[in-house]
């Protein structure tokens, strides 16, 4: 398919078209990279992130871990325990009741504090719960015992100063605090006296729920977290469904839905990272990022694995912003390209345009036009060819005109004198005829007949007669004697020519017409006057141009002439007539010359 258009548009458009492939494949080039740049960036981001959200979460467990011995070696709290004297165990008891209110109120994700008794059934001697609006002393008639839970008896066993941290479970523990069902981490220390035998045990409970709702505020919206126990299963999730599912029968693997975390969970490795996606979902991708988080004694092996995960699409939404400012700039890369190619072809079409305009204004006979015959290239070439070959044809048709306009200056003027000829002059009378008719003017036609045989330095009278007296002459001028005929030829009077005719023209007006319609006859046409004698003073005037005296190859010879004059209309109203009348004058003039 030919695209249509001239040559500035097809070379704009395919400039164009080459530009947007070359900078669509740079800029889906560039997409790509910046994309696969992006996840690395996002990657090693979230694995920055999780290690910083393991850190938090251990350093809040060792903030848990120093409160609980902080307050397990407390005197009141040894007083509580071993105290038999009501008096003084009951004020041991609120003081450890009003420390255990103070932790609660500046920890907000401890939810209960307890100080459980070591004697038979393990009961709890104070305790303080979380409610919704504060914190509450449970009454004694409300303690329970708390023995037979693996955190009592275990940190029983512990050494003073050490702790012990529990697995993380849901907290099924009756009471009013306000963390039943919740995701819980027990840390207890032993409370012993001056021999070192535990007496009790002081008892901590950690929301791990609301503690990654209260790390979570400085995460991305977007990023989800993940918590799950050595052997994979949830803990927490953004899916409550999916968490603690093995205490009902049923287990939710985080290695299951990102078999990357397998690499925490298998081998100490610290922190992987990888893709993934959520059982039962079929959302995007997750790229997600897991740490081992070591708890408890090194020596017990126990650890937890925290994660944080987000979709593909939000991590390359940045690249489609990128995406479609490329595709901008490509749009504006083609769209200037094609104007440069347009430009430029332009550039180059221009001056073959302007050769083409100027070869069809040529053939039109139009005036040439510029051409590019300065420039150093083919378009130059071809421009100053077709310059010469203007060149050439103007001249041809210059000479054809000169010579048309010289053959129709033949057919109407005169080859010797230069003025009209009869043809061209009894058009000029015919139109003076209508101008006088329209404007009521008359007009004088004066029929000058110059002697053929006029001697040299001779000045012979002039006869002058008028169609409207013919039975009187005017007076004759005086004739120069002293000369005769012999030393003038006839050649002669053809070089005298030229002379008479400008005499006679500068005898008249502007607007007077002048003619040679005869061998030895000149013709005038005056117009625009009212008087008829005014024709007698033209007459007179011509009759003295005339006369002066001129030299020819050293001979000068006066000429002779005489002059018919007839008025239109009153000698005629038709051209024949009115030349029949300045004839019939003129025949006079000569007689009356000849008779003198």
């Amino acid at each position: 398919m030919i695209l249509p258009g001239g040559l500035a548009t097809k070379l704009g458009a395919l400039v164009g078209a080459l530009a947007f492939a070359a900078t669509a494949v740079g800029v889906y080039h560039g997409y790509r990279t910046s994309r696969d740049l992006l996840v690395a960036r996002a990657e090693e981001d979230m694995t920055a992130a999780v290690r910083v959200l393991a850190r938090s979460v251990r350093l809040a467990l060792l903030m848990a871990e120093r409160d609980t011995r902080m307050l397990a070696s407390a005197p009141s709290a040894i007083r509580a325990l071993t105290e038999r004297a009501p008096a003084a165990s009951n004020a041991a008891s609120a003081v450890m009741h009003e420390w255990f209110e103070a932790l609660l109120a500046t920890r907000p994700n401890y939810t209960q504090v307890r100080l459980i008794s070591t004697t038979v059934g393990g009961p709890e001697v104070v305790r303080v719960d979380r409610t919704a609006t504060g914190s509450v002393r449970v009454s004694s008639d409300a303690l329970q015992e708390k023995g037979h839970y693996p955190y009592v008896y275990e940190a029983q066993q512990r050494p003073v100063g050490q702790v012990y941290l529990s697995a993380i479970s849901l907290n099924r523990e009756e009471g009013a605090h306000g963390a039943e069902d919740r995701p819980t981490l027990r840390v207890a220390a032993p409370v012993a006296g001056d021999d070192g035998v535990a007496a009790g045990v002081l008892v901590v409970n950690i929301d791990m729920g609301g503690l990654f709702e209260l790390l979570r505020a400085d995460l991305p919206p977007t990023m989800r977290v993940y918590m799950a126990n050595r052997d994979g299963d949830y803990l927490i999730h953004p899916d409550p469904r999916r968490t603690f599912g093995f205490d009902v029968g049923r287990r939710y693997l985080v290695q299951s839905d990102f078999p990357v975390a397998a690499k925490v969970i298998g081998s100490p490795q610290d922190t992987a990272v990888g893709y993934g996606n959520e059982a039962g979902s079929s959302g995007d991708a997750l790229v997600a990022a897991f740490a081992r988080l070591p708890i408890g004694d090194a020596g017990e092996g126990r650890f937890m694995v925290l994660g944080l995960a987000r979709t593909h699409a939000h991590i390359v939404d940045a690249t489609r912003d990128i995406a479609r400012s490329a595709w901008q700039q490509v749009a504006l890369a083609t769209l200037l390209a094609a104007i440069v190619g347009w430009l430029t072809a332009r550039r180059i079409s221009r001056p073959l345009r302007t050769m083409t305009d100027a070869a069809h204004a040529f053939a039109h006979d139009q005036p040439m036009q510029a051409l590019p015959i300065h420039r150093d290239d083919e378009v130059g070439d071809l421009g100053r060819a077709l310059h010469a070959m203007q060149q050439q044809v103007q001249t041809r048709m210059t000479e054809l005109r000169d010579s048309r306009e010289s053959a129709e200056r033949l057919a109407t003027h005169d080859a010797i004198t230069g003025l009209p000829n009869r043809r061209l002059f009894m058009e000029l009378l015919e139109g003076a005829m209508a101008k006088s008719r329209r404007g009521h003017k008359i007009f004088a036609l004066l029929l000058i007949e110059i002697d053929p045989a006029m001697p040299p330095s001779a000045a012979n009278p002039v006869e002058v007669h008028s169609q409207s007296d013919p039975a009187e002459p005017s007076q004759p001028q005086d004739r120069m004697p002293g000369q005769n005929d012999s030393g003038f030829l006839k050649g002669q009077r053809t070089d005298l020519l030229p002379s008479i005719a400008g005499r006679l023209r500068g005898s008249v007006r502007e607007v007077d017409v002048a003619a040679r319609t005869g061998p030895h006859q000149f013709a005038l046409l005056c117009d625009g006057f009212d008087e008829p004698d005014y024709a007698e003073v033209i007459a007179r005037k011509v009759h003295l141009s005339i006369a002066r005296p001129v030299t020819l190859d050293r001979v000068t010879v006066t000429p002779t002439a005489d002059i018919g004059v007839a008025l239109y209309p009153r000698d005629g109203s038709t051209a024949e007539a009115l030349l029949d009348a300045a004839e019939s004058a003129l025949m006079k003039a000569r007689d009356g010359n000849g008779a003198g």
